[in-house]
Parts: C-alpha cells; sequence; structure tokens
C-alpha cells in the first residue's frame, strides 16, 4: 500500500505521507493556485497542471531531488479558415488529466477543448493528436458543467499494451484506440443520460462521463463514475452495466486517481 499521497485542490498540491499509521501533509506546493491534473511516477517525479485563468494553463515537474521546473504546455494549432464551423476554440483552456504512457518518458494529456496529448521526453514537448482531434463526431460534443468547452478528464492505458488506450470525454462518451491513437471508435455500449431526450438518453456520444478507473490487477475491468450514476465493464469499456449504491469490494482494492 503507497506511503505517500498528492493531491491537487483549488488551493495547492499537498503532498502526504503516512508514518507508523497516521497520515499527515508532508509538503505544499503552488499554495493558493488551483491544480488541475497531478501525476506521481513511481521513480519520484510529479507533474502538476494549473489552472490560472487570466494567466492560463501551466505545467510544472519535480525531478527525483525535489526541484521543480516549468514546462512547456500543449499547444493547439491555428484553426484553419475552412473550420469556422467547429463550435470548439482551438486553444488551450485548461490540462484535465496527466497519465503515464507506459513507456520510459512517454505522458498523455486530456485537455479542454477535448484535445489529446502526447510527449515522449518528458514533458519538454507535446504533440496533439490529429486523427482524434480531426474526427468529424467530435463537433458534435458539448461543454461541461465549469465550463463551456467539452474536456477529456481521463487517459486510460492498458498496462500490458501501451498501445490501447481509452479515454473519457465530458460530455462525448468513451473512446477507444488500439494502434496509440492512429485511429479511434466510440464505444461504452449500456450506458444512459438521464438529462437528455428519451429518444437520446443511450446515444454513445451524449454519456457525460466525469472519470474512469482501471483495476490494476484485472485492466479489462473499468469503473466510470457517470453523470448519473456508477457503471462497471468487464470489457475494457466495450459493455457496461450500472452499479447499485453500494460499490463492491474490488473498486476500493484498485487503484483509483483522485481527481483534481
Amino acid at each position: 500500500m503507497t506511503e505517500r499521497l498528492h493531491i491537487g485542490t483549488h488551493k495547492g498540491l499537498f503532498e502526504l505521507a503516512r508514518h507508523n499509521g497516521v497520515w499527515d501533509i508532508a509538503d505544499v506546493q503552488f499554495l493558493g493556485d488551483p491544480v488541475s491534473a497531478v501525476l506521481a511516477v513511481t521513480d519520484g517525479i510529479v507533474y502538476a497542471a494549473l489552472d490560472l485563468g487570466h494567466f492560463g494553463a501551466k505545467l510544472w515537474r519535480r525531478n527525483r531531488t525535489g526541484n521543480w521546473r516549468e514546462l512547456p504546455v500543449p499547444a493547439f494549432p491555428p484553426k484553419p479558415e475552412d473550420a469556422g464551423d467547429d463550435p470548439h476554440p482551438w486553444s488551450l483552456g485548461k490540462i484535465w488529466a496527466l497519465e503515464p504512457g507506459g513507456v520510459p518518458g512517454r505522458v498523455w494529456a486530456g485537455t479542454m477543448p477535448g484535445g489529446l496529448f502526447r510527449t515522449d521526453d518528458g514533458g519538454e514537448s507535446w504533440s496533439l493528436n490529429e486523427a482524434l482531434w480531426h474526427l468529424p463526431e467530435r463537433r458534435q460534443w458539448f461543454g461541461v458543467a465549469g465550463g463551456e468547452q467539452p474536456g477529456i478528464n481521463s487517459v486510460l492505458i492498458d498496462p500490458r499494451n501501451p498501445s490501447d488506450i481509452r479515454i473519457g470525454v465530458s460530455c462525448a462518451g468513451l473512446w477507444a484506440s488500439t494502434d496509440t491513437g492512429a485511429t479511434w471508435q466510440i464505444i461504452n455500449h449500456g450506458m444512459y443520460n438521464e438529462y437528455m431526450p428519451p429518444e437520446r438518453r443511450e446515444d454513445p456520444i451524449v454519456q457525460d462521463i466525469h472519470l474512469l478507473s482501471r483495476c490494476a490487477a484485472r485492466p479489462e475491468i473499468v469503473w466510470c463514475q457517470h453523470h448519473n450514476g456508477v457503471f462497471r465493464s468487464e470489457n475494457a469499456g466495450a459493455n457496461w452495466h450500472e452499479l447499485d449504491s453500494d460499490p463492491p469490494v474490488e473498486i476500493r482494492l484498485c487503484r483509483r486517481r483522485p481527481s483534481a
């Protein structure tokens, strides 16, 4: 069991350590700044994304010796003239998810307005996943509470295969790639969105994903915190069934990423 936790809040990044069974605050960074995403890598490296409003999104990385350094943030290309009917901006709102990529130096970042970025050099440079960004269906994605833009809030990498990716979008359902993001398809059959009109409640692209979590011991098992409930999949998100109000013990035993 872990002896250290990193918690991103609207008031900074808090590092908690456990000694003799008691948790206490070991360190505080970025005090007073909203932290929108945190990633603690097993070798001691920590990434922290900040949402500074007027000053924009920022990204910092702590190295193994404990020193912090600011990194470049993911950047969208200029919006082309023939994309005038795209309802979403081509500029970074905030970084909403950070996830290790399963190979050294690789990190995935999910952003508002629904961009997926990858770095292979520890955050020194970022590239937009063009295949996802240029999907015609992306223009059907819509905004969420706390932001008028759709956002990628979860990125799951299969620990057995770094090319196998699942992303959760609010609001646009669950998308899957088995070729490191070269192609994508929407999955998540079995969910429903209660605030949609009856004829669209089960439409995969209107599902309001809040957070995805994968079982470390059995990666094919995935949980989804949805707008109107909790769903569980036994085939990596292809099909889902809704859980009752008492989640099974196994969900407490598997790795869970704290939300920002």
